[in-house]
């Protein structure tokens, strides 16, 4: 089993808060009526909340379309499909696309959301989830290369039981939380941290030293792929990442 099935066969990823979070300023009904793409979809959880307003969503994943199919056997409007969101066209073009937590670890996050734009209709719109170059000193100096001298060689097995003690430990400086300068760049993550539940805080521990590539992207890059979009939001979320949401003319 590849590590992103592993991943989303072990944890669920259905959080309707933390979605919301990412896709601002689009609201659920905002889909309604509507032929959407889950640009890398995982277990298909948000795929599963807005196909309780759209038309149809067509859910695309290259590495774990197998527990998409599992967990959205249900949802009679969503179709999920195996292929890699740089290549993948459709002849049916799309009134709007998400894409959260999955470009960053393209071999080339711009050329994905380029391709994405290709696949959606004038007038649609289009929401994207990266992480950020700026405020992740930690995660790119020291995580990263931890990750792949050592961390990315172990059982996946042991790298589960790995990050749920981590999970643990990173409750002491979630509560702490107070002691620490506001400018400190994990402050508002380590804030919502204490209010999500374990399983999630679990999966998103692990979502980190699965990933076998990230490329951290920087304001700069991407304010460049929404450029020439309509009606443009572009937020440094939680100071570690970016959210990004235009309109195709």
């Amino acid at each position: 089993m590849n590590r992103w099935n592993y991943q989303w066969s072990q944890f669920k990823n259905e959080d309707k808060d933390i979605f919301l979070d990412w896709i601002y300023p689009t609201k659920l009904h905002g889909y309604k009526g509507k032929v959407v793409l889950d640009a890398g979809c995982g277990n298909g959880g948000y795929t599963k909340i807005v196909a309780e307003f759209a038309k149809k969503v067509v859910a695309l994943d290259k590495y774990s379309s197998a527990s998409a199919k599992l967990n959205l056997k249900e949802c009679k409007n969503v179709k999920v499909i195996s292929g890699d969101i740089e290549t993948f066209a459709s002849k049916e073009k799309f009134d709007a696309v998400f894409c959260v937590g999955v470009l960053h670890h393209l071999n080339n996050p711009q050329k994905g959301f380029n391709n994405l734009l290709r696949n959606l209709k004038s007038g649609g719109f289009i929401n994207v989830w990266v992480y950020a170059k700026e405020g992740n000193w930690f995660m790119i100096h020291i995580l990263e290369p931890l990750k792949n001298k050592i961390l990315l060689k172990i059982p996946l097995f042991f790298m589960r039981l790995l990050a749920f003690f981590l999970t643990f430990i990173l409750y002491v400086p979630a509560w702490l939380i107070f002691l620490l300068p506001f400018n400190f760049s994990y402050f508002q993550y380590f804030q919502k941290f204490r209010h999500h539940s374990f399983e999630r805080n679990l999966m998103n521990v692990f979502d980190k030293l699965n990933a076998e590539q990230t490329i951290w992207v920087e304001e700069e890059q991407i304010r460049e792929w929404f450029k020439g979009l309509d009606k443009v939001v572009i937020r440094h979320y939680n100071h570690i990442s970016w959210s990004g949401f235009g309109i195709k003319k």
